[in-house]
């Protein structure tokens, strides 16, 4: 009987599953460690249901398959019934059972070989950290960040982009607006390439939110109005009835009205929703007493009683006796809506208590998040210290094989010295020469004076006197005319003068001179005095020699004949 059982549920799970579980085969999306085909095939099969957004009744099925090949399986039972827990926790997380979630992922991770497989840990751990209320924000953060590295080692994108998803709502709890979206923008990214549009257009939702808690109501308001009729929002309860309460809980109080009797309606003859139900009552209380509609309020009021013991949350609690003492003081009953009223700030309060909590838990993220940042520091430094040492040995390497092409060349660079040297000494043999030749035009000039001098007062022969003026003043005249000082200008400084007389071909020799004077940064005075000329027509003729080089405005002459000297 036992085996006519198995043979069943055996035939049953492989007919069940014939139509789209061969995707492990194919291409898979996940790394779960294999546990058998039928059990992996299954295992495909409601990742892409809960991916998918499949109905409910239809992963339930899944996940009872599922149970039944763990309870048959006494060889790898913890490994089989730990992960079929796993996925009836997110059942039921799915179906906001958040009590039943909680105690069932502790018995799957109870079941689970956390060593051996480290996988399956990871994400029964992130079904506790989303459901558990208890946990602190760093640790959130850390296991989220944990699990984000490890599916990108891995190569499971899913993974990642779930965990990338966690993040980015971390990261908007925390007021961490920019890296929350960054996470969603990433995540979205990840669904899209894998085929998970769904997840991707739903995860819109989170980055409304995080706009609208920015302060930028009206583009989170944009994006969710823009989700309105979606097929993969329209075609899902939860989450199209998630995109009206968005819509209106964004505007306010005085918002349109629609979007919460859309939401409303959506739900109000599902029991699965009654929690949901029980929350639009008491907001429709609320609002038809605005209005003045006090039959409405009476209505809604008693709805609100019926479904007032499935409502969990603290401040959804406390709005809903807030709209039944709305109703008792309509009906002039001031005990009942005194009662209420301290209902209401009770759970108020409780509603406070639990913000003062999760306002622990949000610093405690905040300070993991430092932490993280620190330790990422820490260990970018002991990676540049790595760095720098393997530059260090590669420098040294470089130094070595630098000395041993200088010595290659050193011999070149030892005759460049020498030829500076030899340049140098000519150079101050030249300026040596210069003021040889200007002492000896002083001198000359001088005894030219004075043997005029001797002229007009008798003191020398007529005849002596022009012959000596006469040899002195042919010495000066071929001293000018000669061309030493242009010869020794032009083995310091090779074709400054052909340039020269390039840039202006009637350039006289005197310009030339002048020009070389420049070039060895004399100055006017000096100039002047080895000349034979006044100062005043050093300063003119400079004028006119950059006239006839045609010196570009704005370029100096010195500047000029300095860049003309180059080669």
């Amino acid at each position: 009987m036992r085996l006519l059982s198995l043979f069943v549920l055996h035939f049953f799970v492989a007919a069940f599953l014939f139509a789209g579980c061969g995707r492990r085969q194919e291409s898979p999306l996940h790394r779960w460690p294999e546990a058998g085909a039928e059990f992996d095939s299954l295992t495909d099969r409601l990742e892409w249901q809960f991916n998918d957004f499949a109905l409910f009744d239809s992963i339930l099925q899944s996940v009872d398959c599922m149970d039944s090949l763990a309870e048959a399986d006494n060889a790898n039972y913890k490994l089989k019934k730990s992960r079929a827990l796993y996925w009836r926790s997110r059942y039921f997380d799915r179906i906001h059972e958040s009590d039943s979630s909680l105690r069932l992922i502790k018995k799957a991770l109870f079941l689970n070989d956390s060593i051996k497989y480290r996988y399956d840990h990871l994400k029964m751990l992130s079904i506790l950290y989303i459901v558990s209320d208890t946990i602190d924000g760093g640790s959130e953060y850390r296991h989220f960040s944990e699990c984000l590295e490890y599916a990108h080692e891995i190569g499971d994108k899913a993974f990642e982009a779930y965990a990338a998803i966690n993040l980015g709502n971390i990261m908007d709890y925390i007021g961490e607006y920019e890296k929350a979206l960054y996470y969603f923008r990433l995540a979205d990214s990840i669904n899209n390439d894998i085929g998970y549009k769904k997840v991707s257009v739903k995860n819109k939702i989170n980055v409304a939110r995080v706009f609208s808690n920015m302060g930028d109501k009206e583009k989170g308001d944009s994006i969710l109005k823009s989700l309105v009729g979606h097929p993969a929002i329209a075609e899902d309860t939860f989450m199209n009835n998630l995109l009206s309460r968005n819509i209106y809980g964004n505007q306010g109080r005085d918002s349109d009205v629609g979007y919460l009797y859309r939401a409303y309606n959506e739900i109000k003859d599902n029991e699965r929703y009654r929690y949901l139900r029980g929350l639009y009552h008491a907001l429709l209380v609320d609002y038809s007493y605005r209005q003045g509609r006090y039959d409405s309020v009476r209505y809604y009021a008693e709805k609100t009683k019926v479904d007032l013991p499935y409502i969990r949350d603290y401040g959804h609690r406390g709005i809903a006796w807030f709209g039944i003492g709305l109703s008792c003081s309509v009906r002039g009953d001031s005990d009942s809506a005194l009662l209420c009223l301290v209902m209401y700030e009770a759970y108020a309060d409780s509603a406070r208590m639990r913000q003062r909590s999760q306002e622990v838990l949000r610093l405690s993220a905040v300070h993991e998040i430092w932490a993280r940042d620190a330790r990422y520091e820490a260990e970018m430094f002991r990676r540049n210290m790595i760095t720098a040492f393997i530059a260090v040995v590669l420098l040294a390497g470089g130094a070595v094989a630098a000395l041993v092409l200088h010595r290659r060349h050193l011999r070149q660079k030892m005759a460049a010295m020498e030829n500076e040297l030899k340049l140098e000494k000519t150079q101050k043999k030249m300026a040596a020469t210069a003021l040889a030749i200007e002492e000896k035009d002083r001198m000359l000039d001088v005894v030219k004076t004075e043997l005029s001098d001797m002229r007009r007062e008798g003191e020398i022969k007529e005849g002596n006197a022009r012959r000596l003026e006469s040899t002195i003043k042919s010495h000066l005249l071929e001293h000018e005319s000669n061309g030493t000082f242009l010869e020794m200008i032009d083995v310091v400084n090779p074709g400054f003068t052909d340039r020269l007389r390039e840039r202006c071909p009637d350039l006289s020799d005197s310009y030339l001179k002048l020009a070389c004077y420049m070039l060895m940064e004399f100055d006017s005075k000096r100039i002047a005095s080895l000349m034979m000329i006044k100062p005043e027509s050093v300063r003119q003729s400079r004028w006119r020699l950059s006239q006839k080089l045609r010196v570009p405005e704005g370029e100096t002459l010195e500047a000029f004949l300095r860049r003309l000297n180059k080669p």
